[in-house]
């Protein structure tokens, strides 16, 4: 059950013929794509922050990273084509620490799914997170039919 369903919204929905529950169980995706995933939305959530913290805007950013706000824009915002490795660097230069960053890491909390939930009341955010996900999905039953 989706953290953030209350229990009599959920009952109608079963009750409707509906089915609840995660992204995970939804696309079949196994415990590593789904880490993946969780991994990228805390690492743009924080990003954000600490960019917020140091005070500094999305330009001054970019230009530290030698990119674009449009770019820095995408990767607080969890668009699925920006890499784990690109958002550690941001978050470093916007003054994150080592050890803030691999919080990151870190299984998320109950909390910070609620956090993840209201993000995705966007629109934009949900369909940018289903495309990820899907992209997953399509390559893991590639691999499993022997396709490069």
């Amino acid at each position: 059950m989706p953290p953030s369903m209350d229990t009599r919204k959920r009952k109608r929905l079963e009750n409707a013929g509906w089915r609840t529950g995660s992204a995970k169980d939804f696309l079949e995706l196994t415990e590593a794509e789904t880490a993946l995933v969780e991994i990228k939305i805390t690492l743009g959530l924080e990003l954000r922050r600490w960019r917020l913290r140091a005070r500094i805007s999305q330009q001054s950013l970019a230009k530290r990273l030698q990119s674009s706000q449009s770019r820095v824009a995408k990767m607080e915002s969890g668009d699925p084509n920006v890499t784990v490795d690109l958002l550690i660097r941001a978050a470093l230069a916007a003054g994150a620490s080592r050890q803030e960053v691999a919080r990151a890491f870190v299984p998320p909390t109950e909390a910070s799914l609620k956090e993840t939930v209201y993000l995705l009341r966007s629109p934009a955010n949900r369909r940018r997170l289903l495309s990820a996900l899907g992209r997953a999905r399509k390559n893991r039953a590639r691999r499993a039919h022997g396709h490069a």
